[in-house]
């Protein structure tokens, strides 16, 4: 379905451009509410760990959203990246402490640096 699903360096500062452009789209109005609930929606097949799921959707991405071409395919890369990368990495480190858990979240730091870090949920009052 997909040609490379690797993310190459001299690709990185385009792709970041344009996430961060979609991000800010989103942030400031510019995108109709139907793309945050598309990519809610893949967020929700990368926890569950539902692959088959997700490349369907990403299928229906590229055809249906309202994003443009560039920032589809940059939302294809990144999570064609998390299918064929980082999945196999928490399938081999599924048991020990590091595997990531339902509610964590893959983050970006500025040179595309990943960091973890857990969802913020209603605070609790002991």
């Amino acid at each position: 379905m997909y040609e490379d699903a690797s993310l190459r360096a001299d690709e990185s500062p385009s792709l970041s451009g344009t996430v961060n452009d979609l991000l800010s789209g989103i942030a400031s109005g510019g995108h109709p509410p139907s793309v945050l609930q598309q990519l809610h929606g893949l967020k929700d097949f990368v926890e569950q760990q539902q692959v088959d799921e997700l490349e369907r959707a990403l299928g229906e991405l590229v055809n249906t959203s309202p994003m443009s071409a560039e920032e589809s395919a940059a939302v294809v890369s990144l999570f064609q990246f998390w299918i064929t990368d980082i999945l196999p990495m928490q399938g081999d480190r599924k048991t020990g402490p590091s595997a990531m858990q339902p509610g964590d979240n893959l983050l970006l730091r500025g040179g595309g640096e990943a960091i973890r870090g857990r969802a913020a949920g209603p605070a609790s009052h002991s």
